[in-house]
């Protein structure tokens, strides 16, 4: 087993989202709605798996404020801010580029930044914490 830890941010302008935690293998947690700030959740994990979130509650033309220039004003989103695997956390430069998002549209986004309802996807198809450790840092370059 490994010990997976997430910190998520949650902005909750006009309302909260909300977000399942799962693998192939099992749910790890049920639909949770979540307030506005930091929430952390530990899990214990089998690897290799994809770790699967599943988020939702955003409506993109009432929950997004943007000026005339496109700059956004105030949104609603989630961001992940940390990931731990055995109590080391991953570079946080890394998540940008380890995060995947495919949108209910099929869109996909790699970020950590989750302005979309869709399905984050977490590759974790490493044989251990330490395999995976050095193959997310090796995103940066």
């Amino acid at each position: 087993m490994t010990a997976l830890s997430l910190t998520l941010y949650s902005n909750n302008f006009n309302g909260s989202m909300s977000a399942s935690f799962f693998t192939a293998q099992k749910m790890l947690q049920k639909t949770t709605v979540l307030k506005h700030g930091d929430h952390i959740f530990d899990f214990d994990i089998d690897l290799p798996c994809t770790l699967n979130v599943l988020v939702n509650g955003k409506d993109n033309s009432k929950d997004t404020v943007v000026d005339d220039k496109g700059n956004i004003l105030e949104d609603k989103f989630i961001r992940i801010d940390k990931i731990c695997l055995d109590n080391k956390p991953l570079n946080d430069n890394a998540l940008p580029k380890f995060c995947k998002l495919v949108t209910n549209d099929s869109k996909t986004i790699v970020s950590n930044y989750i302005g979309f309802n869709g399905m984050v996807s977490l590759d974790l198809n490493y044989s251990d914490s330490l395999v995976a450790h050095i193959s997310i840092q090796k995103l940066l370059g």
